[in-house]
């Protein structure tokens, strides 16, 4: 009796755990991005008017100690659009390290925020933007599976050897 206890401790322990990227990421986006990309529900007709580039050194560091930097470049699309009347310019909220995802003078279609109209996202996105805030929750999925395959195989060898 007290060894499941202490699993299900252990268990309901490792499962707040593999919760803890989840809520840090909805806790640290939500009022600044989420609640915004839900926001946009008015479709426009856009223009990507030009694409601006970033370039940034990024490190990574290795578990024996060493790190490497290299280069990486992001491209982020500024749009044009009309809105109530008003003519507006907007940077489009993902990046690409592809230069060709969005080409000057492509045309495409826009979700803009009543509130915020200089908020704007890609409309065939949008689904993105939100899955974006799910994407954490695979770990607790990778978890209650690693958990499940161990139940089921431990459970097995205690059949096969009472039985």
């Amino acid at each position: 009796m007290k060894k499941k206890i202490v699993l299900t401790v252990l268990f309901l322990a490792g499962l707040l755990l593999s919760l803890v990227p989840e809520f840090i990421m909805y806790d640290v986006l939500k009022e600044n991005y989420y609640d915004k990309v839900k926001a946009c529900t008015e479709k426009v007709q856009g223009q990507v008017v030009r694409v601006e580039a970033r370039t940034f050194t990024k490190t990574e560091s290795y578990s024996d100690g060493t790190s490497s930097e290299r280069t990486v470049t992001e491209y982020r699309p500024v749009f044009r659009f009309e809105y109530g009347g008003t003519s507006y310019e907007a940077e489009g909220k993902m990046t690409s390290n592809d230069k060709d995802a969005h080409v000057e003078g492509e045309k495409l279609e826009l979700l803009v925020a009543e509130d915020d109209p200089e908020f704007v996202i890609e409309a065939d996105k949008k689904w993105l933007y939100t899955a974006m805030f799910f994407m954490p929750l695979a770990f607790t999925a990778v978890y209650l599976a690693v958990v499940g395959i161990v139940v089921l195989a431990v459970r097995g060898a205690k059949r096969r050897a009472n039985g």
